[in-house]
């Protein structure tokens, strides 16, 4: 959000996204692997409604709802990790590429989104960490096809490590952060 109480979706390289993807698919499909030994019935149940949510929503064109059922579809899985690590770690890197995609699929919506969370799914209910793990493996890479195919991107020479990633303004966090040091004044 800039001080005019705009709020900017940051711009994204192909080349961002295409390192945000590999680093998500070392990481996810090992959390699948281990949450599927771990997620309780209740959980799957869960894991099921979200999912189911996010086939209406599709079904309806309503992003939002698929965007919010799709987060809890994950981190559901995730979470049963316990995971003070990994987790937090595909927190932040959802938390990188949510505004883009948010944005895209607003302007491109939901119709051809591929649905590959029902194979998920299918293997969490048989404790099928293997394929649980594959299945989220092909969830990633099937929206990442879609996404390179439609999505409009910036050159990398568009974006330099210190232009916040393409948004024009920087973020003002008061002299809280920098008085604890865990920020450094630019």
């Amino acid at each position: 959000m800039l001080p005019s109480r705009t709020v900017c979706v940051p711009r994204m390289a192909r080349s961002r996204f295409q390192e945000l993807l590999q680093v998500r698919l070392s990481l996810e499909p090992g959390l699948a692997r281990r949450a599927a030994e771990m997620l309780s019935n209740e959980d799957i149940k869960t894991i099921a409604s979200a999912n189911e949510t996010m086939i209406a929503a599709l079904d309806s064109g309503d992003v939002r709802t698929y965007l919010g059922a799709n987060y809890n579809f994950h981190f559901t899985i995730y979470g049963a990790t316990r995971s003070t690590v990994t987790v937090p770690i595909v927190e932040s890197l959802w938390i990188q590429v949510g505004p883009f995609l948010n944005a895209l699929f607003k302007t491109s919506g939901t119709r051809n989104v591929k649905d590959n969370h029902g194979q998920v799914v299918k293997c969490l209910r048989r404790r099928d960490s293997i394929g649980a793990a594959e299945a989220i493996a092909k969830d990633l890479t099937d929206s990442a096809d879609f996404i390179l195919a439609s999505a409009e991107f910036v050159d990398d020479a568009d974006i330099t490590e210190r232009s916040d990633h393409g948004v024009g303004g920087r973020i003002e966090l008061g002299p809280l952060a920098t008085q604890t040091g865990w920020l450094a004044p630019t």
